[in-house]
């Protein structure tokens, strides 16, 4: 992997963290769970764009890539955008356990 992939890699990773902050607070504010579901929805969004990205790209080229390489790709990335989805909403949940403790 190169360089300038390496560096797509870290900025949807960057970007997955604001996402599922926003959406931890959303559900937090609505009285809902925050769970391994935000991690898997919120560590999705940013590589699902990235491969209509890749494939709205290289559909004109005849250098195309092959759809299922494309989606491999971006199912690697989403790996490790979970990640820090998955710390976030570990601190979310750690942070308001005594709002789940009133509601159930």
């Amino acid at each position: 992997m190169s360089m300038s992939g390496l560096l797509i890699v870290f900025l949807l990773m960057l970007a997955t963290v604001p996402l599922t902050a926003w959406l931890c607070r959303h559900r937090i504010k609505h009285h809902k769970r925050v769970g391994v579901g935000t991690t898997l929805v919120c560590g999705s969004v940013f590589p699902f764009l990235f491969y209509l990205f890749i494939l709205s790209v290289s559909f004109g080229s005849t250098k195309a890539w092959h759809p299922f390489i494309a989606l491999g790709f971006c199912c690697f990335i989403a790996a490790f955008c979970m990640l820090p989805a998955l710390g976030v909403v570990a601190y979310y949940q750690k942070r308001y356990s005594k709002i789940y403790d009133q509601v159930a």
